[in-house]
């Protein structure tokens, strides 16, 4: 649909992927693992580049991806099985520019408030990305096959769930480049 690498097209001076980087940075995370799929001979050396400037002394991981092609589920077992031992996981994605810190931080903090299975925002009535998961649900994301995400389980633990309102324009995400153009 977007007919390149959208992580690395520009949006307001530097690549969408960046502005994510810097929002999960400042955010109250402990280790950063950036899943690399289709053209990850492009994104990775943008990735680097930041990593060496703006990790903010947190671990910054880039992990290869080769069965990208297979579905979002290849990247959500890439990205878990590089992580640490933690409690929780956050899954914020390269085409939404608009994620802050603070949004992060308010995931983060609504799941420390509750121990919900997951925290989902919602951009007005709808819930968005990214979605914080509990380890405990880890197992059934390493399940997961194809072009699925956490979604699935968002919906089989509906009322388990935690919510939290944010601004709609938070999540805006990018599927075509006319897209960039839209955004808030």
């Amino acid at each position: 649909r977007f007919g390149g690498p959208k992580q690395i097209a520009p949006w307001r001076g530097k690549p969408l992927i960046l502005h994510v980087l810097d929002a999960v940075a400042k955010a109250a995370v402990d280790e950063i693992v950036v899943v690399l799929g289709a053209h990850q001979d492009r994104v990775r050396p943008v990735v680097e580049r930041w990593r060496a400037a703006h990790a903010r002394g947190k671990p910054v991981r880039l992990v290869p991806n080769p069965h990208w092609a297979e579905g979002l589920s290849t990247s959500v077992r890439a990205g878990l099985r590089a992580l640490g031992p933690v409690s929780a996981a956050l899954f914020p994605l390269a085409d939404q520019p608009r994620i802050s810190s603070a949004l992060l931080d308010a995931l983060i903090q609504r799941h420390r408030q509750t121990l919900a299975p997951a925290v989902v925002p919602t951009y007005g009535d709808k819930p968005g990305a990214p979605v914080l998961f509990d380890a405990r649900l880890f197992p059934e994301l390493m399940e997961l096959q194809g072009d699925v995400g956490g979604r699935v389980l968002v919906r089989k633990y509906r009322e388990a769930v935690a919510w939290v309102a944010w601004d709609v324009s938070a999540g805006q995400d990018v599927d075509r480049p006319a897209d960039l153009d839209q955004l808030a």
